[in-house]
């Protein structure tokens, strides 16, 4: 029974018995009891009283222990000692303090652990993002470089052309210098004549591949503008 009791039962038991102890000595002076039953009287109360203050210190040393190991644990990241509430409630007030500390320490780290696999998620979708953002400008790039190149070609195939229009000229010129000599020489002139409309109709072939190329390029560039838009 006596077991069960709190710090501050024991303390008033105790300071209960201090006081019972020196009733009995002023009660055996003043009715002048016999020396055997003052004696017995004021031992068995001794006793008592020493009884009462030791299992009080005891229990409150083995409170401070078991406080202190699960306060160390917790000091080095262990959360999942078992911290014993049961006895009087007075008496564990401390140890139900750290126990609601322990609990609420084990929500908030779970909660970080949440929270930082959260983070690495959108880290690596963004790494990825990225990866396939880069991978599309790199084509991208590729593709104007080519296009630079088809451009590159067309130029020396326009200027290729522009020769061929100024032979055109001189071939039109010699065949005017061909017709005023005479009409023996007019089917040579018809000839070169046709000759000079092929090249023409050459030229005109050339100057639409030119234009849908240009078109293309411009398409290339809206498309290279508007998937850099983003990453931007």
């Amino acid at each position: 029974m006596l077991s069960s009791l709190s710090i501050q039962a024991r303390a008033m038991l105790f300071f209960s018995l201090l006081f019972g102890s020196q009733a009995v000595v002023i009660a055996g002076l003043v009715f002048g009891w016999s020396p055997a039953v003052f004696v017995s009287l004021g031992l068995a109360l001794c006793v008592a009283t020493a009884w009462v203050f030791a299992t009080g210190m005891i229990l409150v040393r083995r409170m401070i222990t078991e406080f202190t190991a699960h306060a160390i644990s917790m000091g080095h990241g262990d959360l999942s000692t078992n911290i014993r509430t049961n006895g009087p409630a007075a008496s564990t007030a401390s140890l139900r303090a750290l126990k609601t500390l322990q609990e609420e320490l084990r929500k908030t780290i779970g909660a970080i652990r949440s929270g930082t696999h959260e983070v690495s998620t959108a880290s690596s979708e963004i790494a990825t993002g990225n990866q396939d953002l880069s991978q599309r400008t790199e084509q991208t790039a590729s593709n104007l470089q080519q296009t630079a190149s088809s451009l590159s070609q067309l130029t020396g195939n326009v200027r290729q052309s522009a020769d061929s229009a100024a032979q055109a000229n001189q071939l039109a010129s010699s065949a005017t210098q061909v017709a005023r000599r005479g009409g023996a020489v007019v089917s040579q002139v018809v000839a070169t004549m046709e000759e000079i409309n092929s090249s023409s109709k050459k030229i005109s072939d050339i100057i639409g591949v030119i234009d849908g190329i240009a078109f293309q390029t411009n398409i290339l560039a809206l498309n290279g503008a508007v998937e850099g838009a983003p990453a931007g």
